[in-house]
């Protein structure tokens, strides 16, 4: 729709005033509507996804205040998702010979896709934090030895064994992704995502407590990632380490703590968490070889109705009584979100939604070819032998 007035004092994504001074008048133009007709590259990738990308810095309102653009959605999948689709579809991974064809058990792989799509920058911020504190506990000149001390023989036994060398595979390490790379890659999701879920609340939960708010999972990862990678471009005080000061924790009066610190406490902790807390919320043990992700990181399809008995798995399903292991994260393309909690460190990687389908279709010179599943199983009566076998 096209509403007579749009501006930032009643943005319309959130409820109008009700005085007519916002109602809508009319339909925008279809030929306005993002859309592709045949593209000349011959696929079109959709992820929930800003069809536009001026979404991704929160300011949707930017280009239809400034340019003059209808307003078409506020909110977005960050767009993460579609670009590793994007990359997998033009071989920008390398995973076929130069010129080969997609087949379908390359749509089928691309739609089970577990990639951290966020490691490659987050990841960055632990690794120079790791590296800081090391040349400070070796006394190299230069170095901050504020961070002297700050590493444990269990985070250097993290860092040093798994996530170092991690290639951002977010393996469940059980089930059916057991090769020892994969067990290896599962245990690094686990340290990954143990310490993202209490990095992000530790830099900007502390500001959001005192401003008495809070902020979703997208918008704190998408202000961060733009915090972590755009420092030059934002209008925001630094710090003594020459980072945002944001990473600052307002309630130590008199100190500021630096981005370094900051990634390092929350490293500790994470560690400190999940081996002190007993499964399935967390492992009862700092042996790292027993700390596989799809332990923690597990999937339950809960009923409509709200009751127990009809979840795929069920309440007592003797294999899978936590539910089913998966590999995955946030914003990884074989959608697998627990959620991150942008004031306080979320520890339950349960989730209960995914994909609604799987579906490849393949059109050959002697018919159509296709492949689909629906999550739980074909037939809705508990009991049957159908109920879940699509699982």
């Amino acid at each position: 729709p096209i509403r007579r007035t749009i501006d930032r004092t009643n943005p319309p994504y959130l409820p109008m005033p009700g005085t007519g001074d916002y109602d809508w008048t009319g339909e925008v133009d279809e030929t306005l509507i993002p859309h592709l007709l045949d593209p000349a590259k011959g696929y079109i990738v959709t992820a929930n996804n800003d069809p536009l990308g001026i979404g991704f810095d929160g300011d949707v309102l930017k280009r239809v205040l400034d340019e003059g653009h209808p307003y078409l959605g506020f909110f977005w999948d960050p767009g993460w998702r579609a670009g590793r689709i994007e990359d997998r579809i033009t071989n920008a991974t390398n995973e076929r010979p130069s010129g080969q064809k997609l087949t379908p058990d390359d749509m089928r792989a691309i739609q089970a896709d577990h990639y951290s799509n966020t490691a490659e920058v987050f990841l960055a911020v632990l690794r120079a934090a790791v590296e800081e504190a090391k040349a400070a506990d070796a006394g190299t000149p230069g170095a901050d030895q504020s961070l002297a001390g700050v590493l444990t023989p269990k985070m250097i036994e993290a860092w040093d064994a798994y996530l170092a060398a991690w290639g951002f595979d977010t393996a469940s390490g059980l089930r059916n992704e057991l090769t020892a790379a994969e067990v290896t890659s599962s245990i690094a999701a686990t340290l990954y995502n143990a310490w993202l879920t209490t990095f992000v609340p530790y830099a900007i939960g502390d500001e959001l407590g005192k401003a008495g708010t809070s902020m979703g999972d997208d918008a704190s990862m998408r202000g961060l990632h733009k915090i972590i990678t755009q420092e030059d471009a934002l209008v925001m005080a630094e710090g003594q380490d020459g980072h945002s000061v944001i990473f600052d924790d307002v309630a130590t009066a008199g100190v500021e703590e630096t981005r370094a610190f900051i990634a390092l406490k929350a490293f500790k902790d994470a560690i400190a968490h999940l081996s002190s807390t007993q499964p399935p919320k967390g492992f009862g043990t700092d042996d790292f070889t027993a700390w596989q992700w799809g332990k923690l990181h597990t999937l339950t399809l809960r009923h409509p109705s709200g009751e127990e008995a009809f979840s795929v798995p069920g309440p007592n399903d003797k294999e899978f009584p936590n539910g089913f292991p998966r590999h995955g994260e946030n914003f990884v393309v074989d959608a697998s979100n627990y959620g991150i909690d942008s004031n306080t460190p979320n520890y339950d990687f349960t989730f209960s939604g995914g994909p609604a389908i799987r579906f490849v279709c393949e059109l050959t010179s002697t018919g159509v070819k296709v492949w689909n599943a629906l999550p739980g199983g074909q037939v809705a009566q508990l009991g049957s032998k159908h109920y879940d076998d699509q699982m």
